[in-house]
């Protein structure tokens, strides 16, 4: 309406925010026709899901945020590393256009795990309502082998931060913000 100041401002959010950042690295022996290296390929995904409600009430100078839990097991981060052997051979046909074959090779070896190490922690449960965990998986060289490589460069990598419903679930979240007055 005309010539009437805003008074209440509500939202309603519902967000799934992600971000995803994968990287390869590459050491490589070049030989114009041939590339022979190890490589490795991380890849870190994170995810901030949100729902709730904001009301901003600018005559009170008061505004109060109302955050949903949510109700089912959510990954909130996750990192995966995969180092591998390549070899990348150049098709020496004129017509192929800088084409190239790239055999890749999985890292294997007698001085390492043959399976993964596993880690699992999690809190919260009890104290918070919500269960926080990371649980974890690696291959690793052998106890006291000091000749082999080291991670990341042994094997796949595998962690996960996720967070699921407790014991005494908290439903919502209040928070209330006044601003002082200018009196």
């Amino acid at each position: 309406r005309s010539e009437q100041d805003v008074q209440t401002v509500k939202f309603d959010i519902n967000s799934n925010q992600s971000a995803v950042l994968q990287i390869v690295g590459k050491m490589s022996v070049d030989c114009h026709i041939a590339q022979s290296g190890v490589a490795i390929n991380a890849l870190v995904n994170t995810t901030f899901p949100v729902s709730g409600k904001l009301a901003v009430d600018l005559e009170n100078k008061k505004h109060r945020l109302n955050i949903k839990a949510p109700d089912q097991k959510k990954e909130l981060f996750v990192f995966k590393s995969d180092p591998f052997v390549y070899t990348e051979q150049k098709k020496i046909d004129p017509a192929a256009d800088g084409e190239s074959i790239i055999h890749k090779m999985d890292i294997l070896g007698k001085k390492i795990q043959k399976h993964p190490t596993q880690v699992h922690a999690s809190f919260g449960r009890e104290e918070l309502g919500y269960e926080f965990s990371l649980d974890g998986k690696m291959i690793s060289r052998l106890n006291k082998e000091t000749t082999s490589p080291i991670q990341p460069l042994t094997g796949p990598i595998e962690f996960k931060l996720s967070a699921k419903p407790g014991l005494y679930p908290p439903t919502e979240a209040d928070f209330e913000l006044r601003q002082p007055t200018d009196e």
